[in-house]
């Protein structure tokens, strides 16, 4: 849905692309971390977690038209060399925190748990500074 937007705000406007970029990034990031932020105060409530993780994933969704597409922006002729080492790192961080997280749990306690939304979402929020601050398509 959000490339389709992309696409339909650039043919119909004249925003450029980094800014709209930076604004699909805006939604997916800082939406996927506002939702981590206001996950731990559902407490146990399993029904409420669960849909508000599904609706952290909708707003992943909208980092396809963000900062993914960019790279392409950038460079389409280097596209897979640069998607390629962008998300090997990627890979290799998710890698690791699945260890972290399994540190980071303890007994598995809700306090436990806490912590781990709450640091999601600061990663989540750090990733979109960073490409507020340095990102662009050009």
């Amino acid at each position: 849905m959000s490339g389709f937007l992309s696409d339909f705000i650039l043919l119909k406007t004249q925003i450029r692309k980094t800014f709209l970029r930076k604004v699909f990034s805006s939604i997916g990031l800082g939406g996927t971390a506002l939702s981590f932020l206001i996950l731990p105060s559902f407490g146990c409530n399993h029904t409420l977690a669960i849909v508000l993780i599904c609706t952290s994933y909708m707003f992943v969704g909208c980092n396809y038209s963000g900062y993914r597409v960019a790279l392409a922006d950038m460079a389409p002729s280097y596209l897979g060399i640069m998607y390629a080492i962008s998300n090997t790192f990627s890979c290799l961080l998710v890698l690791f925190a699945t260890q972290i997280v399994g540190i980071m749990l303890g007994d598995g306690s809700l306090p436990y748990w806490k912590t781990v939304f709450y640091v999601t979402a600061a990663i989540s929020a750090f990733g979109l500074f960073v490409y507020l601050w340095f990102g662009t398509s050009e």
